[in-house]
């Protein structure tokens, strides 16, 4: 990682490293609802949970997610 100058940043989207690594994300791709944005990690890394985060694992949301739609039981509840 790029040196730091001796600063913890508070916010890890603040350190250097990984602005530069996701700088050809595009505002369109980062602001879809299948994304959740840059600070929703698990979003694309699948393996997060697990301290994976290698790119051959990185998974970007489609730019529209499909979900099956709940049944809908009218007014009975």
């Amino acid at each position: 990682m790029h040196k730091l100058d001796g600063a913890s940043p508070t916010k890890l989207l603040k350190v250097f490293y990984i602005q530069w690594k996701y700088r050809s994300l595009s505002s369109e791709t980062l602001t879809r609802k299948s994304m959740g944005g840059l600070a929703n990690v698990i979003g694309c890394h699948p393996g997060a949970a697990n301290l994976d985060f290698e790119g051959d694992s990185v998974q970007i949301p489609a730019k529209q997610a499909f979900c099956k739609q709940p049944d809908t039981f009218g007014d009975s509840l």
